[in-house]
């Protein structure tokens, strides 16, 4: 998926996916990432790499923390986090 490199919308919604690959970070011209409804627990620190992504929907997982490196996204405009176990 690294390979990938022009792509600007990866949806990934509602498959039971339980992990990221970090291998996403090397989607440097992504800007929608939507992962919601599907079984994460964890995000990878390497999303931190996606300076271009604008919105990063993670709504109805079971994610309990986020990685430092979110704060490295400074293009993000929406963050959906609903329905997540973070505390």
């Amino acid at each position: 998926i690294g390979q990938l490199q022009k792509l600007k919308n990866l949806s990934l919604g509602e498959n039971h996916i339980t992990a990221i690959n970090p291998e996403v970070s090397k989607l440097v011209n992504l800007e929608f990432l939507l992962v919601y409804n599907n079984q994460l627990t964890v995000l990878p620190g390497e999303l931190g790499k996606l300076t271009k992504l604008t919105s990063l929907q993670l709504q109805g997982n079971e994610i309990k923390t986020l990685p430092a490196d979110l704060v490295k996204l400074t293009n993000l405009k929406q963050l959906n986090l609903q329905d997540n176990q973070i505390s």
